[in-house]
């Protein structure tokens, strides 16, 4: 079929599977799908393992509260990213639910770190030294105690801390980038002199204006990601506390993403700088000038539309050299620090996704005991759980 005109499976057939799951089910709201195990999937037949469910249901119960509630009471086997609150609400009630760690931090560390996302293209925001002040704004220890109740940590780097990512991270501490660029000062002081340099007036409303145009904020979020919304929330007072008339929007997912990829956004809370995980280049190239497209013309990456030459050309020379080439450190560095100089986007917090599993029925999940796996049910690895999985013995 023609993608492009496809509307849908004809009735009576259902769409091509090549896994151990085909679909069997789906309301018309998409809310809910229903996948039947195939014991004629050609992977057992190879020698790989027959999942133990025969059944499996993909479906949304609204509010995390109601998540939740299903959870503690043994009606859900795993959840979508969560509170620690709701964590320990189901805990005291479902004594099988378990969570990566079983202490604090909780969560598994995502790969994709949350950032605060400029279009610079827009005034103030196209100026590096605008950009800075709302980085001085930011208090990143009370948006990881308030937004995510310690099961994070704040960030300095567009980048995952995995280890060979905090290689990088020692790289540019030892050549003096966190010096040169404070990034993790938090000092409203330091926000509204470079507020005042630009010509900003405070009025008597408490906010910050030139030319008669008060400073404000519109920060938009992706109506799906609470993650997302409760740090902005938080990033919000932050503003306002400095002078900054900053405000939150939701959006529905596709129009969040497709306002990313024409420029027509000023500011969103968001992950895209997203790509290593242990090496320098992917992260940097979501940043690299050969990715630009006018305004109102849709951009593959780089939807923030920086553009900074040297960083590029350095970002080009580490995609054209194998990795581990002895090269690359002093072209990271090169590239880092004109990231650090002007902050098209600020990095915020490390995403930690607190994923709980209920064993009321099944055992064997992933954990930092057994971690065969990561515990994200979104990913394609979520098959190796469902072939790992075993019924709770009776």
């Amino acid at each position: 079929k023609d993608w492009l005109t496809f509307t849908g499976a004809e009735p009576g057939k259902g769409p091509v599977f090549s896994g151990a799951y085909t679909l069997k089910s789906h309301n018309a709201d998409g809310t809910e799908f229903i996948y039947e195990r195939n014991d004629n999937w050609w992977g057992a037949k190879a020698g790989k393992t027959l999942p133990a469910p025969k059944t499996v249901i993909f479906t949304w119960l609204g509010s995390v509260e109601n998540r939740s509630a299903a959870m503690a009471d043994g009606k859900m086997d795993s959840l979508g990213d969560i509170t620690l609150g709701a964590f320990q609400a189901i805990q005291a009630k479902n004594k099988t639910a378990v969570a990566w760690y079983d202490k604090a931090p909780w969560a598994v560390l995502d790969p994709c770190s949350r950032v605060l996302q400029f279009n610079t293209t827009l005034a103030p925001w196209n100026d590096p030294e605008m950009r800075w002040a709302i980085n001085y704004a930011i208090n990143r220890d009370q948006i990881v105690t308030i937004a995510y109740e310690n099961t994070t940590s704040k960030s300095r780097m567009p980048y995952p801390m995995y280890p060979p990512i905090q290689r990088l991270d020692k790289l540019a501490e030892g050549k003096g980038l966190y010096q040169k660029y404070d990034i993790w000062t938090s000092d409203a002081k330091k926000a509204q002199a470079i507020f005042e340099k630009k010509g900003y007036v405070k009025g008597a409303d408490g906010y910050y204006a030139k030319d008669g145009k008060q400073l404000s904020m519109v920060i938009n979020t992706h109506e799906s990601f609470i993650e997302k919304q409760r740090i902005t929330d938080v990033l919000v007072e932050q503003l306002q506390a400095v002078g900054v008339n900053a405000s939150h929007v939701k959006q529905a997912g596709q129009l969040w993403g497709d306002n990313l990829a024409f420029g027509k956004f000023e500011v969103q809370m968001g992950w895209q700088n997203c790509g290593s995980v242990n090496e320098a280049w992917a992260t940097l190239d979501t940043l690299n000038r050969r990715w630009i497209k006018p305004v109102g013309e849709r951009a593959n990456s780089n939807g923030f539309r920086w553009d900074n030459q040297v960083f590029s050309d350095a970002v080009d020379k580490i995609g054209a050299l194998p990795l581990g080439d002895p090269k690359i450190d002093a072209l990271f560095l090169t590239a880092y620090e004109q990231y650090l100089k002007e902050l098209p986007t600020i990095p915020i917090t490390q995403a930690k996704k607190l994923i709980p599993f209920s064993q009321t029925v099944w055992t064997n999940f992933p954990t930092d005991k057994n971690k065969y796996t990561a515990s994200w049910n979104w990913w394609q690895t979520f098959m190796q759980i469902l072939t790992k999985v075993k019924p709770v013995a009776k």
